[in-house]
Formats: structure tokens, C-alpha cells, sequence
């Protein structure tokens, strides 16, 4: 049923959860304020919406709350930074480039598990910008949901350039470092009161 002037709760979309979003944490990326993108949720009738902003979780209690006031589920999440090597090297050579992947928190060990990593690539990381490793991430993965995210990620750039080799490399080593659902497949997310919504893997 279509929304009228009268009664504009009524839902006009299909229900539908945004996994990948930045907001004005996002430094020189993302522009949405919390408040606001939580309503903008609730009108276009989307029952859970995520906050994965770059390298941080700045934002993570501001967006619970305006989520849980506008009664959209929060899911909580992070796009990381991925060294090119260790987390720790430091070369201008080898370790300015960095790749990019995105993280979810399935549970709330999940959402520690994130703590832990967005504060050791602040803390031990940090080189232009703040970054994990594999090894990292492996050793905190548990309740974690990773996705290939966007093209300045590992997956989708090999994907570009026709590499489909190094492209399931890669799946493969995500799969087996974070435990996460194979990377060919879509993954899910739970929404508000138990309810699943599927979700294709960012491209």
C-alpha cells in the first residue's frame, strides 16, 4: 500500500538494510549525521541499518542510540584498513597502500572483537592511516560477519582485473582467517525481532 499525505507512516518501500554506510565519522568521506540517517531509515521502511565508517568506531554509541530511538535495529561495524604486509611495518615503499575490508558484528563478541581491532590499528597500526593485518583479524574473528566490500578492497580489484585466481585466493584466506560465509554466496544479517534479511555481497 502506498503512503498518502494523511498517513505518512504507512510503509511506500520494500524492506531493504544498508551493510555498508558512513557517516560524518568517515573524515573526508562521509557526510550523513547519525540522527538522521537513523530517520531516514524508519521512513524508507528499513527495519535494521549498519554504521561501518573508516578504521573507527567513533560513532558507535551516538548511532545505537538514535537507531534504538527511531526503532531501527543498529548493526555495528567497521571498514578496516588492511596493511599490505604486517600492521607494524613501516616502509614508504612497501607499506603506504592499503586495501580496504568490511567487517559486522554478528554478536556482541563480535562487537568487542571489533574494540579490539579498531583500537590496535589506532594504537600499533597506525601509518597514514589506522590498519589491521590478517594475522589480527584471525586472532580476533569470532562473531565477526566480513563481506568483500567496496572496490578498494582485496576481492573486488582482482575481481576488475580479471584475476580470478588471486580472487579466490583471497576469498578463500578471509574465509579461513575470520570464519565467515563463503564469499560467492550472500550473506545475512538479522533484523529486527529475529527476522532475516538477505543481503548480496558488495561488488
Amino acid at each position: 500500500m502506498l503512503g498518502t499525505a494523511t498517513n505518512p507512516s504507512t510503509p511506500e518501500h520494500q524492506p531493504f538494510v544498508h551493510l555498508h554506510v558512513h557517516s560524518e565519522y568517515s573524515l573526508l568521506d562521509g557526510l550523513s549525521r547519525l540522527d538522521q540517517l537513523a530517520k531516514r531509515a524508519k521512513t524508507l521502511n528499513q527495519p535494521a541499518l549498519a554504521l561501518t565508517d573508516h578504521g573507527v568506531m567513533f560513532g558507535v554509541m551516538p548511532f545505537y542510540q538514535a537507531c534504538k530511538d527511531q526503532g531501527v535495529k543498529p548493526i555495528i561495524g567497521i571498514e578496516t584498513y588492511v596493511a599490505a604486509r604486517r600492521m607494524t611495518d613501516r616502509d614508504s615503499q612497501l607499506d603506504r597502500e592499503r586495501t580496504h575490508l568490511l567487517l559486522l558484528a554478528e554478536n556482541q563478541t563480535g562487537y568487542l572483537n571489533l574494540l579490539q581491532l579498531a583500537s590496535a590499528a589506532q594504537l600499533e597500526g597506525f601509518y597514514y592511516r589506522p590498519r589491521i593485518d590478517l594475522d589480527t583479524l584471525a586472532a580476533h574473528s569470532d562473531g565477526l560477519i566480513c563481506t568483500t566490500g567496496c572496490m578498494a578492497a582485496d576481492i573486488p580489484r582482482a575481481i576488475a582485473a580479471g584475476d580470478s585466481v588471486t580472487s579466490a585466493a583471497n576469498g578463500k584466506i578471509v574465509t579461513g582467517t575470520a570464519g565467515v560465509v563463503d564469499m560467492g554466496k550472500a550473506v545475512t544479517a538479522a533484523a529486527a525481532d529475529g527476522d532475516t534479511i538477505l543481503v548480496l555481497p558488495n561488488t
